[in-house]
Parts: C-alpha cells; sequence; structure tokens
C-alpha cells in the first residue's frame, strides 16, 4: 500500500489527502473479500470431502495447492494476484479448466499475463455460459489446432465482443489514465476531440 500510496502522490499529487486512513480501508477491504471468497472456497472444499467434487476454477487451484511442495503457491497468489512464481501453474490451471484441453499446458505464452486476463476470470467465472458460447464459436471456426490469429476475427464476432466488453469492463490500466487525441477525429458519423 505504501509503494501505491507514492506512486499516486508523485503522479497526482491533489489526492494525497484522499490517503488518510486508507491502510485502515484496505485492511478491512481485504478481510471483506477473504471472508466473501473463503466461503466459495469451503463449499469447494466441503463437496469434495462428501465425495461431490465440482468441475471448477476453485476446485482445480485447490488441487494445485496440494501439490505445491515448496509452499509459497498461497503467497504468491494472494500478494500478486496469479503472479511470482507459480504464475505459469496457476494459468495453465485455469486455461486447462477452461478449454478442457490438459495438451496445452506446454505454451510458453502462459508465462504472463495482464491485470485485465487477471480480471476476467472472476468475469467467466459468474457466467459460463458467456464462456461455453465463446468457446463453441473458436471451436467451431478454427478448431482446437492451433491458435487464433487476427486474420480470425471476422469470424468471431461473439469473442471478440466479449473481450472488447471485458476490457471495457475492468481496463487493463490500474487507474484507467485518461487518453486523447493529438487531433480531432470523425469515426462512423462521430465526432472524437
Amino acid at each position: 500500500m505504501v509503494v501505491t500510496r507514492n506512486i499516486l502522490e508523485e503522479f497526482f499529487p491533489f489526492l494525497s489527502p484522499l490517503y488518510r486512513g486508507a491502510v485502515g480501508r484496505a485492511k478491512e477491504l481485504q478481510l471483506e473479500i477473504q471472508q466473501l471468497f473463503g466461503k466459495f472456497v469451503n463449499e469447494v472444499r466441503q463437496d469434495k470431502k462428501e465425495g461431490n467434487e465440482r468441475k471448477c476454477a476453485c476446485n482445480e487451484f485447490l488441487k494445485a495447492q496440494e501439490t505445491d511442495e515448496e509452499g509459497h503457491l498461497y503467497e504468491a497468489a494472494s500478494k500478486f494476484g496469479l503472479g511470482g512464481c507459480y504464475r505459469k501453474k496457476l494459468c495453465v490451471v485455469l486455461v486447462v479448466y477452461v478449454t478442457n484441453d490438459e495438451s496445452l499446458p506446454h505454451f510458453n505464452f502462459l508465462k504472463s499475463s495482464t491485470p485485465a486476463v487477471h480480471s476476467s476470470w472472476p468475469m467467466m467465472a459468474r457466467h459460463p455460459e458467456i464462456q461455453d458460447r465463446a468457446f463453441a464459436e473458436i471451436k467451431a471456426n478454427i478448431g482446437l489446432d492451433r491458435l487464433p490469429s487476427d486474420m480470425d476475427e471476422a469470424s468471431l464476432p461473439y469473442t471478440c465482443a466479449f473481450i472488447t466488453e471485458l476490457l471495457r469492463f475492468r481496463p487493463p490500466t490500474w487507474l484507467g489514465i485518461p487518453h486523447s487525441n493529438p487531433k480531432d477525429e470523425e469515426y462512423n458519423g462521430y465526432h472524437i476531440p
């Protein structure tokens, strides 16, 4: 929190008064989030104990946590979202769950991810029917033997709209810093200053 505060104060000194008491509010929010997600995790654990193992990302994460030999998985996940040395492992877990394809873990592109991708996972978990529809469109138009390219964009309207909505809902920049055009533009009849 201190690092974030210093960065914010450097770029936006007028925000400094807003940070009085921010550490306390951040701790309260963290506790609230832990309680909310802890409830869901406990439900998945209980179902697993009763022999009703759910097919969900939370269950896959718990399996990965059980096989974590060094004990850093929880620490890395809680500090960096899905960061640190376990970023690849957790991304693999989620991609394998989403695509139901266990041949994917060898892809090296999973070594990094962005805040926009991180924030998309809760949205996909909350609306699995949308995720299923996007996957069905990819499977029908591209197949599972290759990754999509920019040449495939025209055949994936639902998936493109899905990605656009995720980026609109949770922009990849942590502040959503405003952008401006160097000159006025006209686009589809709209004037953009």
